[in-house]
């Protein structure tokens, strides 16, 4: 196991990260300045899906955060493109698929 960014052998990228590379869910913690974590929705091979509060849109979004390991960040690159393709494809959202905002 790789520690990143600290000299104690307890603290992964910083204390934001678990010994599996996974983001450490803090409820109410301000991510980018933008987001407010809310609840854990859920967790996978791949990372944690968060319930947040958007303070510039006002409203409440899911959030997925990944893994911190190189091929998954590749993996979810494909992942953003995917979606955004058949966000374009469906412009006017009727057919209720999962919306990519940021």
């Amino acid at each position: 196991m790789m520690l990143m960014g600290t000299d104690n052998p307890k603290l992964i990228n910083f204390g934001f990260d678990n010994d599996t590379q996974e983001y450490n869910v803090v409820m109410h913690e301000h991510l980018a300045y933008r987001y407010e974590v809310v609840k854990k929705l859920g967790k996978g091979s791949f990372g944690n899906v968060i319930r947040v509060f958007d303070h510039k849109l006002k409203e409440f979004v899911a959030l997925k955060i990944l893994k911190n390991k190189k091929r998954l960040y590749k993996q979810g690159l494909v992942e953003a493109k995917l979606v955004e393709t058949l966000n374009r494809a469906d412009p006017e959202d009727k057919k209720n698929i999962i919306r990519k905002f940021d």
